[in-house]
Protein backbone atom coordinates (compact mmCIF):
# COMPACT_ATOMS: atom_id res chain seq x y z
CA UNK A 1 0.00 0.00 0.00
CA UNK A 2 1.04 3.65 -0.73
CA UNK A 3 2.57 5.49 1.98
CA UNK A 4 1.12 8.99 1.74
CA UNK A 5 4.35 10.45 3.50
CA UNK A 6 6.09 9.55 0.46
CA UNK A 7 4.12 11.94 -1.85
CA UNK A 8 6.26 15.28 -3.11
CA UNK A 9 4.61 18.25 -0.81
CA UNK A 10 1.87 19.84 -2.40
CA UNK A 11 -0.92 22.54 -1.50
CA UNK A 12 -3.62 21.44 -3.85
CA UNK A 13 -6.69 20.28 -2.36
CA UNK A 14 -7.75 16.81 -3.38
CA UNK A 15 -9.54 17.16 -7.15
CA UNK A 16 -12.66 15.33 -7.87
CA UNK A 17 -12.47 11.29 -8.37
CA UNK A 18 -12.03 10.76 -12.60
CA UNK A 19 -11.54 14.13 -13.38
CA UNK A 20 -10.25 14.51 -17.29
CA UNK A 21 -8.42 17.49 -17.92
CA UNK A 22 -10.78 18.87 -20.10
CA UNK A 23 -13.79 18.48 -17.13
CA UNK A 24 -11.10 20.38 -14.74
CA UNK A 25 -10.66 22.96 -17.74
CA UNK A 26 -14.59 23.05 -18.21
CA UNK A 27 -14.88 23.52 -14.30
CA UNK A 28 -12.32 26.61 -14.05
CA UNK A 29 -13.77 27.96 -17.36
CA UNK A 30 -17.56 28.42 -15.82
CA UNK A 31 -15.99 29.60 -12.38
CA UNK A 32 -13.89 32.27 -13.92
CA UNK A 33 -16.03 33.32 -17.26
CA UNK A 34 -14.64 36.80 -17.69
CA UNK A 35 -10.86 35.14 -17.83
CA UNK A 36 -12.03 32.69 -20.30
CA UNK A 37 -13.72 34.42 -22.56
CA UNK A 38 -11.35 35.98 -24.78
CA UNK A 39 -9.76 32.35 -25.63
CA UNK A 40 -13.57 32.42 -27.39
CA UNK A 41 -13.14 35.61 -29.79
CA UNK A 42 -12.53 35.17 -33.72
CA UNK A 43 -9.38 36.11 -35.22
CA UNK A 44 -8.82 39.09 -36.85
CA UNK A 45 -9.29 39.72 -40.51
CA UNK A 46 -5.32 39.57 -41.17
CA UNK A 47 -5.39 36.21 -38.75
CA UNK A 48 -4.33 37.74 -35.89
CA UNK A 49 -5.49 36.53 -32.47
CA UNK A 50 -7.33 40.03 -30.93
CA UNK A 51 -6.49 38.17 -27.44
CA UNK A 52 -3.18 39.09 -28.28
CA UNK A 53 -1.33 42.56 -28.06
CA UNK A 54 0.85 44.54 -30.54
CA UNK A 55 3.84 43.64 -29.14
CA UNK A 56 2.92 39.91 -29.25
CA UNK A 57 1.95 40.04 -32.96
CA UNK A 58 5.33 41.13 -33.76
CA UNK A 59 7.10 38.81 -31.45
CA UNK A 60 5.01 35.68 -32.68
CA UNK A 61 5.49 36.86 -36.43
CA UNK A 62 10.05 37.02 -36.19
CA UNK A 63 11.53 34.18 -34.49
CA UNK A 64 9.88 30.15 -34.94
CA UNK A 65 10.91 28.77 -31.51
CA UNK A 66 12.75 25.07 -31.66
CA UNK A 67 11.82 22.49 -28.89
CA UNK A 68 14.09 19.81 -28.40
CA UNK A 69 12.41 16.89 -27.06
CA UNK A 70 15.10 14.10 -25.50
CA UNK A 71 13.43 10.76 -25.02
CA UNK A 72 14.77 7.83 -22.81
CA UNK A 73 16.23 5.31 -23.92
CA UNK A 74 12.78 2.96 -22.79
CA UNK A 75 10.11 5.40 -25.01
CA UNK A 76 13.44 5.63 -27.87
CA UNK A 77 13.09 2.12 -28.77
CA UNK A 78 9.25 2.43 -28.79
CA UNK A 79 9.66 5.75 -31.93
CA UNK A 80 13.13 4.85 -33.76
CA UNK A 81 12.22 6.35 -36.82
CA UNK A 82 10.89 9.26 -35.28
CA UNK A 83 14.01 9.81 -33.26
CA UNK A 84 17.02 11.60 -34.07
CA UNK A 85 20.63 11.70 -32.66
CA UNK A 86 21.24 14.39 -30.31
CA UNK A 87 24.02 16.10 -32.29
CA UNK A 88 21.27 17.55 -34.37
CA UNK A 89 18.76 19.17 -31.71
CA UNK A 90 18.77 22.19 -32.15
CA UNK A 91 19.11 25.73 -30.24
CA UNK A 92 16.19 25.71 -28.06
CA UNK A 93 13.53 28.28 -27.27
CA UNK A 94 12.85 30.22 -24.24
CA UNK A 95 11.43 27.21 -22.30
CA UNK A 96 14.24 25.45 -22.80
CA UNK A 97 14.38 21.92 -23.94
CA UNK A 98 12.24 19.14 -22.59
CA UNK A 99 12.59 15.42 -21.39
CA UNK A 100 10.33 12.55 -21.89
CA UNK A 101 9.98 8.88 -21.25
CA UNK A 102 6.77 6.53 -21.49
CA UNK A 103 4.61 4.45 -18.56
CA UNK A 104 1.91 2.53 -18.34
CA UNK A 105 -0.88 2.43 -16.58
CA UNK A 106 -4.04 -0.56 -17.60
CA UNK A 107 -1.49 -1.50 -20.16
CA UNK A 108 -1.84 1.84 -21.95
CA UNK A 109 0.70 4.01 -23.15
CA UNK A 110 1.32 7.23 -21.62
CA UNK A 111 4.07 9.80 -22.13
CA UNK A 112 5.33 12.49 -19.71
CA UNK A 113 7.03 15.51 -20.74
CA UNK A 114 9.14 17.42 -18.48
CA UNK A 115 10.40 20.35 -18.49
CA UNK A 116 14.07 21.29 -16.73
CA UNK A 117 13.79 25.01 -16.46
CA UNK A 118 10.46 25.63 -15.07
CA UNK A 119 9.84 21.70 -13.73
CA UNK A 120 6.60 21.93 -15.63
CA UNK A 121 4.84 18.29 -16.51
CA UNK A 122 1.99 17.44 -19.28
CA UNK A 123 1.14 14.07 -19.45
CA UNK A 124 -0.45 12.48 -23.09
CA UNK A 125 -2.65 10.10 -22.51
CA UNK A 126 -3.10 6.66 -24.14
CA UNK A 127 -0.54 7.12 -27.10
CA UNK A 128 -1.15 4.53 -29.90
CA UNK A 129 0.86 4.04 -33.12
CA UNK A 130 -1.45 6.57 -34.76
CA UNK A 131 -0.38 8.86 -32.98
CA UNK A 132 3.54 9.18 -32.97
CA UNK A 133 2.95 10.83 -36.77
CA UNK A 134 0.87 13.78 -35.34
CA UNK A 135 2.83 13.65 -31.83
CA UNK A 136 3.86 17.78 -32.10
CA UNK A 137 0.59 18.98 -32.88
CA UNK A 138 -0.62 16.50 -29.93
CA UNK A 139 2.11 18.10 -27.62
CA UNK A 140 1.15 21.21 -28.42
CA UNK A 141 -2.97 21.19 -27.76
CA UNK A 142 -2.24 19.02 -24.42
CA UNK A 143 0.29 21.30 -23.53
CA UNK A 144 -2.17 24.90 -24.25
CA UNK A 145 -5.15 23.21 -22.24
CA UNK A 146 -2.85 22.11 -18.95
CA UNK A 147 -2.07 25.17 -19.25
CA UNK A 148 -5.27 27.07 -19.06
CA UNK A 149 -6.17 24.21 -16.15
CA UNK A 150 -3.66 25.32 -14.38
CA UNK A 151 -4.43 29.17 -14.47
CA UNK A 152 -2.23 30.34 -16.72
CA UNK A 153 -4.23 32.06 -19.70
CA UNK A 154 -2.52 31.64 -22.91
CA UNK A 155 -3.90 30.89 -26.57
CA UNK A 156 -3.49 28.18 -29.00
CA UNK A 157 -2.09 30.14 -31.13
CA UNK A 158 0.79 31.46 -29.05
CA UNK A 159 1.78 27.52 -27.74
CA UNK A 160 1.86 26.86 -31.37
CA UNK A 161 4.58 29.40 -32.07
CA UNK A 162 6.44 29.11 -28.39
CA UNK A 163 6.69 25.36 -29.76
CA UNK A 164 6.44 25.25 -33.15
CA UNK A 165 9.56 23.42 -34.03
CA UNK A 166 9.43 20.06 -32.37
CA UNK A 167 11.66 17.35 -32.49
CA UNK A 168 12.59 14.12 -30.86
CA UNK A 169 16.09 13.29 -30.01
CA UNK A 170 18.12 10.78 -28.32
CA UNK A 171 19.00 11.28 -24.36
CA UNK A 172 20.72 13.80 -23.43
CA UNK A 173 21.69 11.62 -20.27
CA UNK A 174 20.69 14.78 -17.94
CA UNK A 175 20.79 12.85 -14.87
CA UNK A 176 18.77 15.80 -12.95
CA UNK A 177 16.10 15.48 -15.37
CA UNK A 178 16.15 12.00 -14.96
CA UNK A 179 15.80 12.22 -11.33
CA UNK A 180 13.04 14.32 -11.34
CA UNK A 181 11.42 12.27 -13.64
CA UNK A 182 11.64 9.14 -11.86
CA UNK A 183 10.28 11.08 -8.63
CA UNK A 184 7.23 11.87 -10.74
CA UNK A 185 6.70 8.37 -12.36
CA UNK A 186 6.95 6.91 -8.32
CA UNK A 187 4.02 9.84 -7.42
CA UNK A 188 2.06 8.42 -10.64
CA UNK A 189 2.70 4.81 -9.17
CA UNK A 190 1.51 5.51 -5.79
CA UNK A 191 -1.85 7.27 -7.24
CA UNK A 192 -2.80 3.96 -8.61
CA UNK A 193 -3.37 2.25 -5.16
CA UNK A 194 -7.18 2.18 -4.76
CA UNK A 195 -6.58 4.00 -1.36
CA UNK A 196 -5.17 7.10 -3.06
CA UNK A 197 -6.32 7.16 -7.00
CA UNK A 198 -6.26 9.90 -8.76
CA UNK A 199 -6.66 10.23 -12.79
CA UNK A 200 -3.46 11.12 -14.87
CA UNK A 201 -5.31 14.68 -15.46
CA UNK A 202 -5.70 15.03 -11.53
CA UNK A 203 -1.88 14.02 -11.07
CA UNK A 204 -1.23 16.75 -13.67
CA UNK A 205 -2.49 19.08 -12.01
CA UNK A 206 -0.92 18.11 -8.64
CA UNK A 207 2.32 17.79 -10.32
CA UNK A 208 2.46 21.11 -11.61
CA UNK A 209 0.89 22.59 -8.03
CA UNK A 210 3.89 20.97 -6.34
CA UNK A 211 6.45 23.13 -4.40
CA UNK A 212 10.48 22.66 -4.79
CA UNK A 213 13.20 24.38 -5.04
CA UNK A 214 15.28 26.11 -7.16
CA UNK A 215 18.79 25.37 -5.59
CA UNK A 216 17.79 21.82 -5.56
CA UNK A 217 15.62 18.44 -4.63
CA UNK A 218 17.59 18.47 -1.42
CA UNK A 219 17.33 22.58 -0.61
CA UNK A 220 14.50 24.19 1.17
CA UNK A 221 15.19 27.69 -0.24
CA UNK A 222 13.54 29.57 -2.71
CA UNK A 223 11.11 27.37 -2.99
CA UNK A 224 8.48 27.73 -6.27
CA UNK A 225 5.85 25.95 -8.01
CA UNK A 226 6.52 24.63 -11.34
CA UNK A 227 3.16 26.28 -12.41
CA UNK A 228 4.53 29.53 -11.23
CA UNK A 229 8.26 29.48 -12.82
CA UNK A 230 6.01 28.72 -16.38
CA UNK A 231 4.05 32.05 -16.10
CA UNK A 232 6.75 33.57 -14.72
CA UNK A 233 8.79 33.14 -18.30
CA UNK A 234 5.26 33.07 -20.50
CA UNK A 235 4.35 36.51 -18.90
CA UNK A 236 7.95 37.75 -19.04
CA UNK A 237 8.05 37.36 -23.00
CA UNK A 238 4.76 37.32 -24.04
CA UNK A 239 3.63 40.60 -22.74
CA UNK A 240 3.75 44.01 -23.93
CA UNK A 241 7.41 45.87 -24.45
CA UNK A 242 6.21 48.01 -21.51
CA UNK A 243 5.67 45.27 -18.91
CA UNK A 244 8.59 42.84 -20.06
CA UNK A 245 11.19 43.17 -17.61
CA UNK A 246 13.27 39.99 -18.67
CA UNK A 247 14.78 40.62 -22.20
CA UNK A 248 14.12 37.43 -24.72
CA UNK A 249 17.77 36.60 -25.22
CA UNK A 250 18.39 36.18 -21.34
CA UNK A 251 15.61 33.39 -21.24
CA UNK A 252 17.36 30.84 -23.85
Amino acid sequence: MADSSHFRVGLLPAPEEGMSRTTEFLKQKKAHPLKFAKLALPLEKDGADPSVKKAHLYTINSIPMSTPIFTTKKLEKLIQKYVKPKAQAGEPGILGKWNATVFYVNRRKNWLLFNPQTHYSVILENITAKDLANIQEKFREEFQLQLLVDGIDITQKQVDWLIEDVSLHSTDADRSALGYINEILYTIDCYQDPEYYKSLAEINVYLNNSIFSLDGSSRYTRLTKPKEEMEKILKAYMGTEGDMSILPISLN
